[in-house]
């Protein structure tokens, strides 16, 4: 089936034609649905200011009673101070705590115990540190006493002797 020139535009015409009559409809139906979501805002919209309404009132009859100077009223109040607990100063695990959370304690009262074993185990380290320091000093002293005495003996310069001595 062959395709003549005049079929071609005839096919053409008609994506013009339905293209002229999809775009307006389509613009049509949008400006509509804007309509309508004005008209449907513009009516739960209220037009009245609350000056103009009038404000409910009650009464209550009252009784006669005494003047009481005191109040006393039943509740808990937060405290202005408030301790803030945490491993700003001992790296421990808490091994038992003695106060439930809002309990009332006093100044210096004990509110947990710690387990200090990885603290314990640090203060070993850094005492194993400062002993191997003063044996590295002392093979340190050693080491400059023989080349001082090899020096005596002329086997070693005085520059060497100068710089194991610093």
């Amino acid at each position: 089936m062959a395709t003549t020139v005049a079929d071609h535009k005839k096919s053409r015409g008609r994506s013009f034609l339905r293209i002229g009559i999809v775009i307006p409809l389509g613009v049509s139906l949008l400006i509509v649905a804007m309509i309508g979501l004005y008209v449907r805002a513009a009516a739960r919209t209220n037009h009245t200011s609350l000056g103009q309404s009038p404000k409910p009132v009650s009464t209550v009859t009252v009784k006669s009673a005494e003047f009481q100077p005191i109040r006393e009223y039943v509740g808990t109040t937060e405290s202005w101070n408030e301790a803030k607990l945490g491993p700003q100063y001992v790296a421990a695990y808490v091994s038992n705590v003695l106060y439930r959370p809002g309990a009332a304690v006093k100044r210096g009262e004990v509110l947990a115990t710690l387990d200090c074993r990885f603290t314990s185990a640090s203060s070993r380290e850094v005492s194993a540190r400062t002993k191997a320091i003063t044996e590295r000093q002392a093979a340190v002293q050693d080491e400059a006493h023989r080349v001082q005495e090899v020096a005596a003996g002329g086997f070693a310069s005085v520059n060497e002797v100068e710089q194991l001595a610093l």
